[in-house]
């Protein structure tokens, strides 16, 4: 049920999720070479000074080992991407796939045969990235180990040197990603990231470290909220002109009570493409219903 909404005002404090981590060893199947990159990116100027998306990159097939669209050369010519999106060859956000799928902002998406419930990929994929000439990854934090309550890597002190942190990524100070650790992790971009020991089937955290991605400028909205969970479910998408003319380069989604949309063990979508946001479908829950009101916000270069 649509609600009467505003556009958010840009504030310069936010609560966001992102599982996605980086630096993980994998071997591509080898199968192909970079086979089509979209026009857009040929296009880009890259001595620009502003942010902007990439076009649509696709080097890889579902043959072999899996489809791995990953570690494209100098996508942002010459930074490191902030962000990244993955979807299908025909437009579906990835989450919407049922399939296992890795996004990492650094290097891209990629899916492995092998962890799939039928043991194949069964789309082909493809990415973008966000680049940002005045933007860098910090180097990884480590403050706290997983004793007491948890592990507890926020609280740093402006770790983007009066810059508004744009993302962040989780993994174990031992370099496994979110995904294969099995725990239940928050990651916030403007703290960091953090494991409560009594949310873990073993009662333990792993011991965390986060880095921060600062871009060159840009700040977070408020939160917006104009549907309900009703009817065919809760669809936080359709700001069209959220970022005034901009593409938002990241998204989070909660619901209103404040808990991150990975956290609810519901099947929530989030995506930052324009006209996006977040939505969660009454028939793609367990119980046939989203029992949450969900709420989002963008993130604007």
């Amino acid at each position: 049920m649509p609600k009467n909404t505003t556009r958010g005002t840009l504030i310069l404090s936010s609560l966001t999720f992102m599982l996605s981590a980086s630096d993980c060893a994998l071997e591509q199947d080898g199968s192909s070479a970079m086979d089509a990159v979209d026009a857009e990116a040929a296009a880009l100027s890259l001595s620009t000074t502003t942010g902007y998306w990439t076009g649509w990159m696709n080097r890889d097939n579902p043959g072999g080992a899996g489809d791995y669209e990953i570690d494209f050369p100098n996508p942002c010519g010459g930074s490191v991407p902030g962000n990244v999106i993955v979807q299908t060859t025909g437009g579906a956000p990835y989450q919407n796939t049922r399939e296992f799928v890795h996004a990492d902002p650094t290097r891209g998406g990629w899916c492995v045969n092998a962890e799939q419930p039928d043991g194949i990929c069964n789309y082909d994929y493809r990415v973008k990235f966000y680049c940002d000439p005045r933007g860098s990854w910090t180097s990884w934090m480590n403050r706290d180990t997983p004793g007491g309550n948890g592990d507890y890597e926020i609280g740093f002190p402006n770790p983007c040197n009066g810059m508004i942190p744009m993302n962040a990524v989780v993994e174990t100070t031992g370099g496994t990603r979110l995904e294969y650790t099995g725990e239940s992790v928050y990651v916030d971009p403007s703290q960091g990231g953090w494991c409560l020991n009594a949310e873990q089937p073993d009662g333990i955290c792993n011991d965390y470290r986060v880095k921060f991605y600062c871009a060159g400028g840009g700040a977070w909205t408020d939160w917006m909220d104009k549907d309900d969970p009703s009817g065919a479910g809760d669809y936080e998408t359709g700001f069209p002109s959220v970022c005034s003319g901009a593409a938002p380069t990241n998204v989070n989604a909660q619901t209103t009570g404040g808990i991150p949309y990975q956290n609810t063990g519901e099947f929530v979508h989030a995506d930052p493409s324009p006209n996006l946001g977040a939505w969660c479908v009454n028939s793609e829950q367990s119980d046939g219903s989203c029992n949450y009101d969900y709420r989002v916000k963008f993130y604007c270069p």
